[in-house]
């Protein structure tokens, strides 16, 4: 087992069971069978923890509870943390099924169809701060258009990759910054130029997508708040995995059903995650929003409907 994938099982144990002594730590790492079954000594799990600590920017430290135990820093945090925790999940999954061929043909991954090509390019431009040259043919669109980009960042949505970038002719035209989002499964072609950017303050991107839903962060659309009911079993579901980081229960009949309340603009993309829910929900405030799903349903009527009614 190479050193990262122990790093990764030493991260593991400690962010499942929390806190463990030297000695717990010391028997699982022979009955996993770390390292063939050899056993951890002193010294190597504390350069461990210094290479963890460079490579991941996690701290584990001794609480010194009774027994040395052993704890990783600011754990709330890293729950917190996104990116790393997605990352860390991401190593864990991976490294268990190369070392674990009997999980082979049983996880399985959701399909990104398309743009996946230009993640390592737009990867490579954001860590450098380098300017890139798109060829951009949006699908509402028959023709292609070439421009450069300063990327900011990268978002995941729906199976979809997006990166989000400064647009620097809209920008110089409308003498302010003006930040666009761009699919990558739209793009023809991506050339990192050799021209450098000022990454953007920090805090930026996120307030972008404050309140956001997904990927669209438009500003004529505020937050507001949005009341629904959810019958069973779909409140179940919901409840399990929220639609929104916002959501939060205000009201619930027995088991019949259960009212939410969100703080989100009520972008297209929220919407038809409402419209996901089929008839199994209710948009009770506000009256805006219920003009709308209002409008989605008699479309959805008009393109079902019985031609001999």
């Amino acid at each position: 087992m190479g050193p990262l994938r122990k790093y990764l099982w030493i991260l593991t144990k400690l962010r499942l069971h929390k806190s463990l002594t030297l000695e717990q730590i010391g028997r699982m790492w022979v009955d996993d069978q770390v390292n063939n079954g050899e056993e951890l000594t002193n010294r190597t799990f504390h350069k461990y923890l210094r290479d963890i600590e460079d490579l991941f920017d996690i701290n584990i430290v001794n609480t010194r509870c009774g027994d040395y135990t052993y704890s990783i820093e600011g754990l709330d945090d890293l729950k917190n943390d996104e990116f790393r925790s997605w990352l860390l999940d991401s190593y864990a999954v991976i490294d268990q099924l190369q070392v674990d061929k009997r999980l082979q043909g049983r996880v399985f991954f959701e399909d990104i169809p398309s743009g996946q090509q230009w993640l390592t390019v737009f990867l490579e431009a954001i860590r450098q701060n380098k300017t890139t040259t798109i060829t951009y043919q949006r699908y509402v669109y028959g023709y292609e258009n070439t421009y450069d980009i300063e990327p900011y960042a990268l978002k995941l949505f729906n199976r979809r990759w997006y990166v989000i970038a400064r647009n620097p002719y809209l920008s110089d035209k409308e003498k302010n910054d003006v930040i666009r989002i761009y699919g990558l499964d739209r793009m023809k072609e991506v050339v990192i130029t050799s021209k450098c950017f000022l990454e953007p303050e920090p805090g930026v991107i996120e307030n972008m997508f404050q309140d956001c839903y997904g990927i669209l962060a438009d500003e004529n659309v505020s937050a507001e708040r949005v009341v629904i009911k959810a019958w069973s079993p779909q409140y179940k579901y919901i409840r399990s995995l929220p639609l929104h980081k916002s959501q939060r229960e205000i009201d619930h009949d027995d088991d019949e059903s259960v009212t939410f309340e969100y703080y989100v603009r009520p972008t297209f993309d929220f919407l038809q995650e409402l419209l996901a829910q089929t008839d199994s929900i209710e948009v009770l405030e506000p009256q805006s929003v219920r003009n709308q799903m209002r409008n989605f349903a008699k479309n959805m009527y008009h393109h079902y409907k019985d031609d001999n009614n």
